[in-house]
Order: C-alpha cells, then structure tokens, then sequence
C-alpha cells in the first residue's frame, strides 16, 4: 500500500497545528509543510495580543462557542505539557453605565451558558478586590482567561513536525494548487520545475488565502480587507498598576470589542488596540505600502458595503473623536503595531 501523502500550506500556528495533527492521526504518512517566509509565525501567529479568550462573547451552541472553549482546553494542556508560559491572569469587562450593564449582564449569561468557569458578576467596590485601580459600576469576571505567547508556542511545534518525520520547506511560497488525476499539484512561486504532486492539500494561508484561491482556480469572493491595530505599551513603573486585562463593554455598533488593557506574557502592560484601514496586507508596523492591496480592496463592492455601515456618512460622534484623539497623541515609551 502506498504511502499517503499530504502538504500544508501556511507556516502559521493554524498550519502547523494541522501539520502536526496529520502526523499524530497518520504517522505512516508523508506531510511536507510550505511556508513562504525563511521561518515560521512570522505573521498574524507572532502579532497578536497573546489572550485565550475563555468564550464570553459567543452564543450558545454556536461554532465559535464550541471552538473557544474546546481551543482553550487543549493549548492550557499543551502548554503545561511542554512548559510553554500560560499565566491565567484574569479578565474584567466592566460597565460604565447602565445601558453597558445591562449588554454586560447578556455578556454573563453567554459566559453561563458556555460553561466559562468561576465566572461571576461583581459590583462597585467589588471590582476594586480584582483590580484596585478600576472603576465602573459593575463588571463581569473570569479569573481564568489567560495570555500566552502563539509565536513561542508555534516554534514549538514546528520542532515536533520535523521530529515526528514531517518536512518544513520554508522559503516556499506556493503559487497555485492544481486538481489532476486524483493528484493536486503545489505550484511554487519558483516555478512549474519545482511542482509536487500531493493526494491531499490543506490551505492554511492567512492574508493571502483569497489570492491562492483565485490563482487555483476559484472564484473572486470573499476577499480580505486588511485592518491593523496600535498598541501603546505602558512605562515599566506605571505595568503593576493593572493586573490583568481590563476591557470595556463591547458597543454592537463597531465590529471591535474596544480599546482595552493587555497584560502580555512578558510582564509588559498594553493599550490598545485601535482600528485603522491598512495600506498593506501584511502591515505590522504601520509603514507598509502595497498598490496592489489598495487596489484590491478599492475595487471590492463588499469593502464599500462594509465601510458605509460602520462609518455612515450622517453619523459624527464628537465623544468618541475626541476619546480616540486623546489616545492617539500620547507620547509612550514605547509604540507597538499589531494585526488584528
């Protein structure tokens, strides 16, 4: 019987842990992994707030919900396992007034029904008890939403994929996927000579899945639309001041759930993040510049849709200019650019 044989294509956390999965499910089987960078993580794996968000915000039964609370269960075991840092260090959603609460106490049923743990609600000066420095009127708590670091944890497992007899081909962008013979065929951007033939593929190719998938022949829709997010990082005499992570009551309005305090596995203390239209898919420090994406995203009648619904041209809302502005002029120690 022949050996079956698979390709990943992506080198981020998602790629990877299928990778390593279909050496775990199949250990007779071939898995060759293609990643376009000379390492792996080097995208959305490596610029991101590092929570393991405990399943607050998912409804009841619903995929995420499912996903959330499954995910978290299996990275606290694998980092325990591996000794990979995972600090459960907590997290506050707090109301400011009582329209807030009242979307926030929605927010503690969800928590219920998806079975978050020790979940609780605590009011006025209970949520100085978590968290001294905070304020608000009341706040939902779930002590054991966690950080961790997904770029330490995806180089992690790139090691176990090559010690379970897996193949990382890194520099490797792949060009197009072609179905032939009960064959598919891995298209390098290097050219048809260097083509494989593979039984299964697996896509796992972030900011560029929409582009792989047109060039393999499939059709325009959906495209990404790149946004990208600031973070400040507090001065290390002001990062005791928050324990954990402090986020506002997410506004049904915005698509975001709000500018918020991230304790980072480091120890570091973040604000952020806000929400900008990126010039670049793969923008993480705010200078990229890409014609090409622009263009992309211009010329998508979904891109204008979305804008008109979140930014509609009657709406002004000096409040919340003037909040943003605030933050936006602050000079920190520190500036850190993320992808969201």
């Amino acid at each position: 019987m022949s050996t079956i044989s698979y390709a990943v294509i992506g080198g981020g956390i998602n790629g990877l842990a299928v990778a390593r999965q279909l050496l775990l499910d199949y250990p007779d089987a071939k898995v060759s992994l293609f990643e376009k960078e000379s390492s792996v993580a080097q995208h959305q794996t490596s610029h991101n707030s590092g929570v393991v968000h405990a399943g607050l915000y998912y409804a009841k039964g619903s995929l995420k919900a499912r996903l959330c609370r499954r995910g978290v269960k299996l990275i606290r075991e694998y980092c325990t396992v591996n000794n990979l840092p995972y600090d459960p260090c907590g997290k506050l959603v707090v109301a400011l007034n009582e329209v807030e609460e009242k979307r926030l106490q929605a927010l503690y049923q969800i928590a219920l029904d998806n079975e978050v743990p020790k979940v609780k609600m605590l009011y006025g000066d209970e949520i100085k008890t978590v968290e001294p420095n905070c304020i608000g009127i009341a706040a939902l708590h779930s002590p054991e939403t966690a950080i961790v670091d997904y770029g330490v944890i995806a180089q992690f497992i790139a090691q176990e994929i090559v010690e379970l007899g897996g193949s990382i081909q890194l520099s490797s962008e792949v060009h197009s996927l072609t179905n032939e013979n009960g064959k598919v065929t891995v298209t390098l951007q290097s050219g048809v000579e260097h083509a494989k033939q593979f039984d299964y593929v697996v896509c796992c190719s972030g900011l560029q899945s929409d582009r792989l998938a047109v060039s393999s022949g499939d059709i325009k829709t959906p495209k990404i639309v790149p946004f990208f997010g600031q973070y400040f990082v507090l001065d290390d005499q002001y990062t005791r001041e928050v324990k954990g992570l402090i986020y506002p009551v997410p506004d049904p309005e915005y698509p975001f759930l709000g500018v918020h305090f991230t304790k980072r596995i480091d120890g570091k203390m973040t604000i952020g993040p806000n929400a900008f239209l990126s010039a670049a898919r793969e923008n993480y420090d705010g200078k990229g510049f890409s014609f090409k994406d622009i263009s992309d995203y211009l010329c998508f009648g979904g891109f204008w849709r979305f804008f008109s619904a979140i930014y509609p041209p009657h709406y002004v809302s000096p409040k919340r200019c003037s909040a943003s502005r605030v933050l936006l002029t602050r000079q920190p120690s520190t500036f850190l650019r993320c992808a969201i």
